[in-house]
């Protein structure tokens, strides 16, 4: 693994007064606190809500407030703690029938409505050639000095979340905001969450506490996008479980071949989930037993939530708090949680202590 040097972290610390105001200022919407926009004692955020089929039973664990998509119906839900989705999440919400203790997050409803991709335009497409580039500052140019990603065909996938050590480069790179779509226009910083404990500890560490905007700015930096549809257009709601056009559904099932990345069949030691009883993130890409579903693809299930570019389209709702998709489950999850068709829904300000994401990007 890469680890980033350290005067490059450091001088972060040394940039010119305005890019250091925006860099270590605070978003306004709640993206910093963690959680739906209430502060929560944890930081942590485990629900997942939409239920294609189901019986809304409320399984136990995670209950934030978010909704989780299902492809069994059991309408389970994450694992982060937010309250009042009446998802049946295993994070630990209050006042969702779940029966799950948590973070006590407050709810943000399931948001799992409209065609929605809230985005606007996917940057150039480019595979993220790690080619050194400095570029001009601006998302979507592709001139970063992004992850590597992995060739599944007809498009690329990051082998890996995106880890402490590349988000860093992001930040040190000063990345402007003109090229972020028109529903990000209320950022004013990328600095995730708990940063400073994040880039002193281990830099092979998924980043965590980015919000929806922070990591499409970064996978467009990259020279990739965020993980959409094949072709690098923004996933809708609606388009879950493709196993032909849904990058990152295609890439986690085998092309829709199996229910867990690593087999059809659960196996609780194979990925960071709850029983493997870690309780804590891992490193990128240490865990041999959760690879695929490609050779060469970890932690596809579990470690840490990972943002997708799929988001509601709602007239009626403020950008910052549009709902958009994670996928994965993470180190809290529950089996159920963990397969390739689970999904949870967050605002797109929301930031927790194990959301993370990965860039998918277009191939010749």
């Amino acid at each position: 693994m890469r680890s980033l040097c350290f005067i490059s972290l450091t001088s972060l610390l040394l940039l010119p007064c305005g890019c250091a105001d925006r860099a270590l200022g605070v978003s306004g919407s709640g993206a910093d606190l963690g959680t739906d926009g209430t502060a929560d004692e944890t930081g942590f955020d485990e629900t997942a809500s939409t239920v294609s089929t189901g019986d809304g039973d409320g399984d136990p664990g995670d209950g934030d407030g978010g909704t989780t998509t299902t492809d069994t119906g059991d309408g389970d839900g994450d694992d982060d703690g937010d309250s009042g989705d009446g998802d049946g999440d295993d994070d630990g919400d209050t006042g969702d029938g779940d029966g799950d203790t948590g973070d006590g997050d407050t709810g943000d409803g399931d948001g799992d409505t409209g065609d929605g991709d809230g985005d606007t335009g996917d940057g150039d497409g480019d595979t993220g050639d790690g080619d050194g580039d400095t570029g001009d500052g601006d998302t979507g140019d592709g001139d970063g000095d992004g992850d590597d990603l992995l060739d599944l065909g007809d498009f690329s996938i990051s082998a890996t979340e995106i880890s402490v050590d590349q988000y860093a480069q992001f930040l040190f790179d000063d990345v402007g905001f003109e090229g972020l779509p028109e529903t990000c226009s209320w950022k004013i910083d990328y600095l995730p969450d708990s940063w400073n404990s994040q880039s002193n500890d281990d830099l092979d560490f998924p980043v965590v506490g980015v919000d929806w905007c922070d990591a499409w700015a970064y996978c467009e930096w990259s020279g990739a996008h965020l993980c959409g549809l094949v072709g690098g257009q923004p996933a809708a709601l609606s388009d879950l479980n493709d196993a032909v056009n849904n990058e990152w559904y295609r890439a986690c099932s085998a092309d829709g071949a199996m229910t867990y990345p690593y087999a059809d069949s659960y196996d609780p030691t194979a990925c960071n989930g709850a029983e493997l009883g870690v309780d804590e993130l891992a490193l990128v890409g240490s865990l041999d037993t959760c690879e695929g579903g490609a050779p060469g693809l970890f932690d596809m299930s579990g470690n840490a939530w990972e943002w997708t570019s799929a988001c509601a389209d709602s007239p009626d709702t403020d950008d910052n708090t549009e709902e958009c998709r994670r996928r994965g489950g993470s180190y809290f999850s529950s089996d159920n949680i963990l397969r390739c068709a689970v999904s949870s829904t967050r605002p797109r300000d929301f930031r927790s202590l194990n959301t993370s994401f990965r860039c998918c990007g277009n191939l010749p």
